[in-house]
């Protein structure tokens, strides 16, 4: 108890005589013939109640789980727990690699970051999976705000203009006055509609568009021609297909819009058979 810098954890019951373990440059030997010199404090020296192994060969893997300040203590794994600790975090790093380089959607990383905070890993990649796993959410936040307003990359125009010509073609070949059409979050916009329903292959069909995104709301666009305006406007189309749903909308015979909120996976189907139910 002489060397400076000797600690003990304080609550804990050691036998007499007690180990005595240090890392540092100097041995205990050198510690035990001048116990009292200051430059003990530079180096670790405390009370041991059992290394519980005579080598740290035999401990063959480490991996440093936990750290808790207020004891001054850490929680480590060794040997065959160790191991295992270090490829669950080598598996979960790859996990989110693959995610890093893909679209993942809100569940997929939810699932993810509790597998993380749940498994037992090495601390210094636990922490750094979940900073990634958090730019990872960042990021889907950023894409889910972007298209709340409107804001669609140039391929979702696309795509989005693609699909929904394919489904008025069908419709027009099967003789068809109306046309609705389902997205899951891809680059719907108003805009694009008004501007299709004006071309001249238009003036027949009349189109609604349901679109789901991420955060699961329905959001909903309805363009109808002159010639089917006075008997199936396009306000009181989009006001049949949401109230299906709990939602609302309205606007005038040629062109309306609306949304429902917090709706459920089958939201999307469900304010279609109600669109189409409209035209029976």
């Amino acid at each position: 108890q002489a060397i400076t810098g000797l600690r003990a954890m304080a609550g804990e019951s050691y036998p007499d005589p007690v180990r005595v373990v240090t890392v540092g440059s100097a041995g205990l030997d050198a510690m035990l013939e001048k116990p009292g010199d200051n430059k003990w404090l530079s180096q670790s020296v405390e009370f041991c109640g059992g290394t519980h192994i005579s080598s740290t060969s035999e401990a063959k893997s480490f991996a440093l789980l936990e750290e808790e300040a207020s004891l001054r203590r850490i929680i480590a794994a060794t040997g065959e727990a160790a191991e295992i600790a270090i490829k669950e975090a080598e598996r979960l790093d790859s996990e989110v690699a693959k995610l890093e380089t893909s679209k993942a959607s809100e569940d997929v990383l939810i699932q993810l970051s509790r597998r993380v905070d749940d498994s037992e890993l090495p601390a210094a990649p636990k922490a750094a999976l979940r900073d990634r796993l958090g730019e990872l959410r960042k990021q889907l936040k950023k894409q889910q705000k972007k298209k709340k307003k409107g804001k669609v990359s140039k391929e979702e125009q696309a795509a989005f203009l693609a699909k929904l010509r394919q489904a008025i073609d069908t419709a027009q070949d099967a003789g068809a006055d109306f046309c609705v059409a389902t997205f899951d979050g891809s680059g719907v916009d108003g805009k694009m509609l008004r501007d299709l329903a004006a071309e001249p292959d238009m003036q027949s069909v009349a189109v609604l568009v349901l679109n789901q995104p991420s955060d699961g709301a329905v959001d909903c666009l309805a363009a109808v021609p002159s010639s089917l305006q006075a008997s199936k406007p396009a306000g009181a189309w989009v006001q049949a297909s949401l109230a299906a749903i709990g939602g609302k909308g309205g606007g005038k015979p040629a062109f309306a819009q609306g949304a429902a909120r917090g709706t459920d996976a089958d939201a999307l189907s469900t304010a279609r058979e109600a669109a189409e139910a409209f035209w029976a």
